[in-house]
């Protein structure tokens, strides 16, 4: 594969980037590598049940400083949709796990 030619590489986190809590072999390597070659990535998930600050301490624990901005969830995109859609302060009731909840 050439990675020239990418700008951005999206990566699931469950089973790709880690399995439980454990990092897979090389994580390090690997986004040090993207680093190098000026390479930018995303971590995107369906998991709502963490925020973005779960998933950055997370990485912290592997030994990688990631930007929250690199970082999109279902919640989040639940989120931007909503202020879009009905704006700042509006009244929400939100049924869901303390991920979505926080980060709405």
């Amino acid at each position: 594969m050439k990675l020239k030619k990418y700008k951005v590489i999206l990566f699931d986190g469950d089973g790709v980037l880690w399995k439980s809590n454990q990092p897979v072999n090389g994580i390090n390597s690997l986004f040090d590598f993207l680093a190098e070659k000026g390479i930018l990535w995303a971590l995107i998930t369906n998991n709502n049940s963490h925020t973005v600050q779960n998933y950055i301490d997370k990485f912290s624990r592997f030994g990688l400083s990631v930007n929250p901005r690199s970082i999109f969830t279902s919640s989040t995109a639940t989120a931007s949709y909503l202020l879009d859609q009905y704006g700042s302060g509006a009244s929400l009731h939100v049924i869901g796990s303390n991920g979505l909840i926080v980060t709405l």
